[in-house]
């Protein structure tokens, strides 16, 4: 048995011998790996590599940037609401939710739910899906109960400058299963 334990030791030392540990990974789940946590941009092709830490308005984001063809931005992953979604499956699979934030050079900040899972075994995480929240809004809870995600937001009511801060309050209910969010 100590053997076995030994040569895994060796054998992970040895993977990542030469490669510099993700921070991202190391701090968000405590897991000593030279895998990254990307994240897929939806709509696109592209994919976003979370690199740093930035603070904005008193919060924590872990942040990377990405290009598409001619469209340059950055994704915040608010990992201060990541919310676990416990199914059942291998014990070395957390499957969780985080909010997270597409920036472009235009004016929108596009806010999306994303859905991931975290292999321990194989230190890596994937991201599995998201879900459109919307434009510029405020994300005041996220509830799990189950499979089932409750989240309440606040938008730009019908006329109201985007500058402005959001005054309509919207719900959303999903559900989600071990490939994605389910559509109801």
């Amino acid at each position: 048995m100590a053997k076995k334990v030994l040569l895994s030791f060796f054998f992970i030392s040895m993977v990542s011998f030469g490669q510099e540990n993700s921070k991202v990974m190391l701090k968000l789940f405590n897991i000593k790996t030279s895998n990254d946590f990307f994240i897929k941009i939806p709509a696109t092709d592209s994919i976003c590599k979370l690199t740093e830490f930035e603070k904005i308005d008193s919060l924590e984001y872990a942040k990377g940037s990405y290009s598409d063809e001619d469209e340059n931005g950055d994704v915040f992953l608010d990992y201060l609401q990541m919310h676990p979604i416990h199914l059942s499956g291998k014990k070395t699979f957390h499957f969780f939710v985080a909010p997270f934030i597409v920036t472009n050079q235009g004016s929108g900040i596009f806010y999306y739910l994303g859905f991931f899972t975290t292999d321990t075994k194989q230190m890596k995480t994937t991201h599995l899906d998201s879900y459109f929240l919307g434009d510029t809004i405020l994300i005041e809870s996220i509830k799990i109960t189950g499979n089932r995600i409750k989240i309440s937001v606040k938008v730009h009511s019908e006329g109201q400058a985007m500058s402005d801060d959001p005054d309509q309050t919207k719900n959303f209910e999903l559900k989600v299963n071990k490939k994605g969010f389910i559509k109801d």
